[in-house]
């Protein structure tokens, strides 16, 4: 039986309830987050064993992660306040419900990480970081990485999330045909300025003014773009009707999955991003193929536990590597990070979501994003095509 997906946002006001539930879009973000394990912590593991290059290609571009994220956040956004956020109390709540779906996890993996780092924090990186804003420099600075590095995406996906509603009025205002051009530039903008490769203390950049840009600014071309295809979508786009066919999500799956193991080049890893927009289309409008497999109950699950897996990443391996820096702590790494992930899942950032929206006055408490979390209670009921 397949999951039943409930809203992360249901209870919000401005909030699309009649939409169809996206459970392939859940699936991915576990495989976006593995992928960004597997950069951290399995090429060099990789390398050590002389995989084939292919390999190792691969597995060096599996920071490509959080640019999947980035798309897929500004995607899944539109598609669940395309028509919401028109008044002061819609924004307030969904203020709410962004703040109660991230910081209760990031607060937590702060406090786990702070023995490992303490000696090394200023004043004003604890105060940047438990303040989300760390990563609101230009791209030579490394603050970002300080105090738990991966948590540098959560700062720009602050900065996302303060730009949404101003951004969703301007798209509410462009045409079917101006949100087709819009899509096409933002795509393109990606792929020539190689915004996924910007991070912090970066310096080769595509190009020079980049350096000049703060990180969340530039980046927010691919939140953009993501958004931009949800409208096309939503709107049902002559485009996007082509797109949304099983054979075009295996291809395009396949398509991304080759870039990333062709070539480390920054182009060729943007045109991986690029191109997992279009994949996000087609795997959102129908439930067959790639499409299929991403809904399955446990790959669904882990999907839920992504975000907690994200962060809980760098924490646990660095405490690992402080009860065994050997081959037996890496090869028990994985694993260790996979099961904090589903206990903080389970035992914290769920029953803490729900506390907070039930006592801020949303309606009703969070159990799942559409496609960025998931409870106990949405693994049960109806499959996606029942609900279509």
């Amino acid at each position: 039986m397949s999951p039943r997906l409930t809203p992360d946002n249901a209870g919000t006001p401005g909030f699309s309830h009649h939409r169809r539930l996206l459970p392939a879009l859940v699936g991915i973000r576990f495989f976006a987050a593995f992928g960004v394990f597997l950069f951290h912590s399995g090429h060099g593991f990789a390398e050590r064993l002389h995989a084939p290059e292919l390999v190792l290609r691969f597995l060096l571009n599996g920071f490509v992660g959080v640019g999947l994220f980035f798309v897929l956040s500004g995607f899944i956004l539109t598609y669940n306040y395309a028509d919401g956020l028109r008044t002061p109390k819609a924004i307030r709540q969904y203020a709410l419900a962004r703040f109660a779906r991230v910081y209760p996890v990031y607060f937590l993996l702060l406090l786990l990480a702070l023995p490992l780092v303490w000696g090394t924090l200023t004043i004003w990186t604890h105060v940047s970081v438990l303040l989300m804003v760390q990563s609101w420099t230009l791209p030579a600075s490394s603050l970002g990485d300080s105090w738990i590095m991966q948590a540098w995406t959560l700062s720009v996906e602050f900065f996302f999330y303060l730009m949404f509603p101003a951004l969703l009025a301007l798209l509410r205002r462009l045409d079917t045909r101006m949100t087709l051009v819009g899509a096409v530039l933002t795509g393109a903008f990606v792929l020539l300025c190689c915004t996924p490769t910007i991070v912090p203390g970066q310096r080769d950049l595509a190009f020079g003014w980049l350096a000049y840009v703060p990180i969340p600014a530039s980046r927010l071309a691919e939140f953009i773009y993501g958004m931009m295809l949800a409208q096309l979508m939503l709107r049902d786009h002559s485009l996007i009707e082509r797109i949304a066919r099983p054979w075009v999500a295996n291809l395009l799956c396949l398509v991304v999955l080759g870039a990333l193991a062709s070539s480390n080049d920054k182009h060729a890893v943007s045109f991986a991003v690029v191109t997992a927009g279009l994949f996000f289309v087609a795997a959102a409008r129908q439930d067959r193929g790639v499409a299929a497999v991403l809904s399955k109950r446990p790959i669904v699950f882990l999907g839920a536990a992504s975000y907690s897996f994200y962060l809980a990443e760098g924490p646990v391996r660095e405490w690992v590597r402080v009860a065994n820096d050997g081959i037996y702590g890496q090869l028990l790494n994985p694993a260790l990070t996979l099961a904090a992930a589903v206990v903080i899942f389970k035992f914290w950032e769920e029953p803490w979501r729900k506390l907070i929206r039930r006592n801020t006055g949303l309606e009703k408490p969070e159990l799942m994003p559409r496609a960025a979390t998931a409870s106990r209670e949405a693994l049960r009921d109806a499959s996606p095509a029942q609900r279509g």
